[in-house]
Formats: structure tokens, C-alpha cells, sequence
């Protein structure tokens, strides 16, 4: 329910066409997130990192807040992120950001996570704390990941024990990554392991350009074979013991197998699992398979327990191709008086009180009832709205929001 527009704007929408969505995912406290700590000029809108304690710029909480309350009008759960591409080492330029690394940037990042936990830890609403998204220090060793996520998930628990933290394995959530050593070792079993699933990478984030795909069909009976490394791009090594020119079949047992895997190590140990991200983008057509991978997906998560939030839920466009190639979004966004990609005005929607911020919605509806007829779902997206310019009040406490279907011990 969040992405690229005013938050209440996406509130209404996603009340009124995703109705059976029961959580977004709010990619909204980015920490470390730009250039902003290590050089002078002004602060970004998208950087809530601050110099003293608790380290954190304290009007972020207004868009914050009114991520976390529109969220909460259309019924959902709030999954709330850390993002920081630089906290999360994917800046070479500026080691010392990285918190995975540096112990001080790590006490200061703690120290926010506190912050911020506190503010929320009267409200209902709040199924997780993801601690950080996708670290991209590609050479972090598990023990070191470990240590930031223990050190994370004990600092929000300090301030909001009863509600869980969200971690993953590094890097970028790579569900091939997900091993024993990513488990949490601290004695804390209020955790959810989280992993992506945008696999396989050539088919699921279609390039522009369709020539590039190296696997350009799907079907559920796994008509197509392909390579196995061009399946498993990038992790050969890991997922390709029989070989990475061994052909595969492409189908719905591939998804079963891969997801099995992880199911039966978080089964031995009794955790949640949660997919965090999941896409099948635009650039992929009905013929080329994209709505039976996303039923076949779905139909396995569901009988596995492990829930999932798409990426991502509302936008514009992709690289100057509107719901083509590269975008997933599931809500177009046409603004007030443009063109919508199928033709049509879509539904129109405004912000009581303001005038002119009407837009035309165009749902992916293949998608929508895809997801309709299997089970609850959720959405993702990274929370954008102007900052406000007064500081909100901490958000009263909330009754639980209502879940579409019953939430599951085991599951979002």
C-alpha cells in the first residue's frame, strides 16, 4: 500500500482495490541511505540519519506516521524497513557507513532502531521490524550478519518486546544464501526470516530489452528446459551440483523444490518465513507464462505456511516504458488528465479537503485475482511522500487492524 505518492492518497487506493491485501511492507526509514553523512550540503529528502543521538532526523516521523496510518485505514499490517545503501555496505566509497563492518556506525544504527521502536511500540498495527533491507556487502561472512541482526532485533525488543524483527541473509536476501548460519544464535525466537524471490532473474525482472532474456518461457508442467546456470544465475557454484550446462525444466516443481528447501530448515528449527519480495514484471506476457508462475508461486507459499508481500504495489512506469518490461507495480498510476496504458480513465480518487490531486488508477487485474483466489496477500513499496513541515505527535494507540483472513501463527 505504499509507493511513490501522498500516503493517504495509497491508503483509499489500496482499501479499494487490493481489498483481500492484509500488509504492506513500508520501505520508509532510510538510514545511511545517500552521500548526506560525509559531505556538506542539503539533506536529502530520503535520509534520516542524524549526527547526535538518537541519530535520527526527527521529522522523518512525519511521513513515517502517515505511512504507518494510512496503512492502518486500509486495514493492513505494517511491516517497517530500514534501508540503507550505504549502512548496508553497498558503498565502497564511504567503508566506515557500513554497520555490518564498523562497530561505531553499528552502536549509532542500534541506537535508532530503539528510537524508532519506541514511537510505534503503543500501536497495534506493526507486524515487524525489518532490521536492515538487503545488505549488499557481498563478502560479510554469516557470523558478521548475525551480529548486526542480533544486535538490531535486541534493540527494538528492548523498547517493543511482543512485536517481532524481520532479518535475512546476505546478500540482497538471496534465498540461495539462506543456510543454518543464518539463524539468529542469540536465544531470541521472536524473529521472522525473510528472503527475495526474484528468480529467476532474466524472467521474473525482465530486462528492456526481451532479446536479453535468458529464459523466455514458463510453464506450470515445465514444458521448457533451461541451463541451469542461467536458472540459478550468479550462483552456479552453489545451486548446480550436476553441472550449470545441465538442462532443467522451468515449471511449477522448480518453484516447489527451491522453496521446500528453505521450508524444511526453518521447520526443523520452528521459525516463520516470510517471502519479502516477489515480482513477475510487465515485460512478461500471459503467453510467456507470467500468470501461471505467479499462481503456481502462490499455491506453494500457501501450502507451505510462508506468506509473501509483492514488489511492488503502486507506480508510474519503468525506464520510459509504462507498465512494460521492468515494472511489476500491480496499481498504475496515471496522473489527472494523462493517458493510462490500457486507454481508459481508470477510477479517480482525491484527498478530502485538497483539490486537484485526483489520479486515474489502472489495476493489473490478472494479477489481483490471481491473488483473490488463493489466499490473503500483502504489498511492498517504498514509502515517498513529501515531508510535512511540522513534526506529527507519536500516533495513538490503535486497535489491531483487521485482517482480510485470519493471520496464522506461522505467517503475516
Amino acid at each position: 500500500a505504499t509507493a511513490h505518492t501522498d500516503p493517504g492518497l495509497v491508503g483509499q487506493i489500496a482499501a479499494v482495490e487490493t481489498p483481500d491485501a492484509n500488509v504492506a511492507r513500508i520501505v520508509a526509514v532510510p538510514w545511511m541511505n545517500t552521500d548526506y553523512p560525509f559531505q556538506a550540503g542539503a539533506r536529502p529528502r530520503y535520509e534520516c540519519w542524524a549526527p547526535d543521538p538518537p541519530y535520527f532526523y526527527e521529522p522523518c516521523f512525519d511521513w513515517l506516521d502517515a505511512w504507518v496510518t494510512a496503512a492502518h485505514a486500509a486495514g493492513l499490517w505494517v511491516v517497517l524497513a530500514a534501508r540503507g545503501v550505504l549502512a548496508a555496505g553497498g558503498d565502497d566509497a564511504h567503508p566506515q557507513a557500513n554497520v555490518v563492518r564498523n562497530a561505531a556506525t553499528r552502536a549509532q544504527f542500534f541506537a535508532m532502531w530503539r528510537h524508532v521502536a519506541a514511537r510505534y511500540a503503543a500501536f497495534d498495527g506493526i507486524a515487524a521490524y525489518e532490521i536492515l533491507s538487503e545488505i549488499r556487502d557481498k563478502s560479510a561472512s554469516h557470523a558478521m550478519v548475525r551480529t548486526l541482526y542480533e544486535g538490531g532485533c535486541a534493540a527494538v525488543a528492548a523498547v517493543d518486546a511482543p512485536t517481532p524483527c524481520m532479518v535475512g541473509s546476505a546478500p540482497y536476501y538471496k534465498l540461495w544464501s539462506f543456510s543454518e548460519e543464518s539463524l539468529l544464535q542469540d536465544g531470541n525466537r521472536n524473529v521472522i526470516y525473510t528472503f527475495d524471490y526474484f528468480d529467476p532473474t532474466t524472467f521474473a525482472r525482465s530486462p528492456v530489452d526481451p532479446d536479453k532474456r535468458l529464459i523466455g518461457r514458463y510453464d506450470s508442467n515445465g514444458s521448457f528446459l533451461y541451463p541451469c546456470r542461467d536458472l540459478y544465475q550468479g550462483w552456479a557454484t552453489v545451486m548446480c551440483p550436476q553441472g550449470p550446462d545441465r538442462l532443467l525444466p522451468f515449471g511449477r516443481d522448480w518453484h516447489r523444490r527451491n522453496l521446500e528447501e528453505v521450508w524444511s530448515l526453518a521447520q526443523r528449527h520452528a521459525v516463520p518465513l516470510h517471502v519479502n519480495q516477489w515480482q513477475v514484471s510487465h515485460g512478461i506476457t500471459a503467453e510467456q507464462g507470467r500468470y501461471a508462475y505467479i499462481a503456481d508461486l502462490m499455491e506453494i507459499a500457501r501450502g507451505l505456511d510462508i506468506g509473501w508481500t509483492w514488489w511492488t504495489f503502486l507506480g508510474g512506469g519503468y525506464a520510459g516504458e509504462p507498465w512494460k518490461y521492468g515494472a511489476s507495480n500491480i496499481i498504475f498510476k496515471c496522473e489527472a488528465g494523462a493517458a493510462c496504458p490500457d486507454g481508459t480513465a481508470g477510477r479517480e480518487y482525491s484527498l478530502p479537503g485538497e483539490a486537484s490531486v485526483a489520479v486515474h488508477v489502472v489495476a493489473d487485474e490478472p494479477v489481483l485475482e490471481a491473488f483473490e483466489s488463493v489466499d490473503a496477500f500483502g504489498v511492498s513499496g517504498a514509502g515517498e511522500a513529501p515531508l510535512p513541515p511540522a513534526v506529527a505527535p507519536p500516533l495513538a494507540r490503535q486497535p489491531t487492524p483487521p485482517p482480510r483472513t485470519p493471520l496464522p501463527s506461522t505467517r503475516l
